[in-house]
């Protein structure tokens, strides 16, 4: 099913690409913005790694504890 929506790919002669790009005051606080909403959600750091590592084997220890009886999971992963 199409929505009538494509993407193009505009390449221009005029283009200074990335290297040579206007990096003008409005482009650093977007970039300061962006940044600062990106950190604030955990980028750049590995705090929310270690706390599902942390969490997992919690769990793999807890079932593994069980010696395979039915277990209800509800109370653990709440």
């Amino acid at each position: 099913m199409s929505l009538g929506l494509e993407r193009k790919l505009i390449v221009s002669s005029l283009s200074t690409g990335i290297v040579f790009g206007d990096y003008n005051e409005q482009w650093k606080q977007q970039r300061h913005v962006s940044m600062t909403t990106l950190r604030e959600l955990g980028y750049g750091r590995n705090r929310l790694q270690e706390i599902i590592a942390d969490e997992t084997d919690t769990v793999c220890r807890i079932l593994t504890e069980t010696e395979g009886q039915a277990t209800d999971l509800h109370p653990i992963l709440k």
